[in-house]
């Protein structure tokens, strides 16, 4: 591991980012006086790959400060990818961790999907990236998630895409008739239910005209609204075996 991290940066600045920290890497200040004595910064303390392996094997810190520094470089390398196609967004992470060790892919691959479930948002290819990475997960290092890859197929193949129309006016209070403005809107967004689509996008209009049923300043009346089913999501993984059945509707 150590050997690992020396390949990308210097003794030297290894040390210091121990040291010091590296919030971006996840590393904390170490504290241990000992450990900050053996990684002292001072000119005549020689600092060697051996001066890392000894104190990381007496200091947990250490050890896993110099794993988060690993972590953070491959992590750094696939991050370009994880908004875009999810397919390419695999083939990069292939990639990456064919220059990593064998013991330390697993925890890579585990490492984005903590990233992924952390990051929340309601689109269907944020489901498609968590069913990819568990599907690596477990068909290169064996972990048993298939019920949770289920959960996930379930929640993504409920996704659609939808027009959502309104036509509505802007009063100065739900009993005036005066109108300050009529207009239509358009939104088109990913959703599971097209109630789920029209309470959005009403939300939100009431939200730019200053019209919110609680503290608004404003009344929106709503004229007419339609939202239209336009075509469901096309993801590009395939299922592994043992939910096939399930994601293809067979028996």
């Amino acid at each position: 591991m150590v050997s690992e991290v020396l390949k990308h940066i210097g003794a030297r600045d290894m040390a210091q980012m121990l040291l010091e920290g590296e919030p971006d890497s996840g590393v904390e200040p170490m504290e241990r006086s000992a450990t900050r004595g053996a990684l002292s910064l001072d000119e005549e303390n020689g600092i060697t790959r051996g001066t890392f392996v000894n104190v990381a094997v007496s200091d947990d810190e250490v050890f896993e400060g110099i794993r988060s520094l690993l972590l953070n470089w491959v992590s750094s390398n696939i991050s370009g990818n994880r908004n875009a196609d999810v397919l390419r967004y695999i083939g990069g992470m292939e990639y990456e961790l064919e220059a990593v060790p064998e013991w330390l892919q697993e925890t890579v691959v585990q490492h984005e999907l903590d990233i992924a479930e952390r990051t929340t948002y309601h689109h269907p290819q944020h489901f498609e990236r968590k069913i990819a990475l568990r599907q690596m997960l477990a068909e290169k290092f064996s972990v048993s998630n298939r019920d949770e890859r289920l959960k996930l197929w379930d929640e993504m193949l409920k996704f659609t895409f939808y027009n959502s129309v309104f036509a509505y006016e802007v009063r100065p209070s739900q009993e005036s008739n005066d109108v300050l403005q009529k207009s239509t809107r358009s939104r088109k967004e990913w959703h599971q239910s097209s109630v789920k689509v029209h309470n959005s996008v009403l939300k939100r209009l009431r939200y730019d005209h200053n019209a919110e049923l609680e503290g608004g300043d404003h009344w929106l009346q709503v004229l007419d609204s339609e939202t239209t089913p336009m075509h469901r999501y096309e993801y590009g993984i395939k299922p592994m075996m043992d939910t096939e059945g399930f994601v293809w509707g067979e028996p």
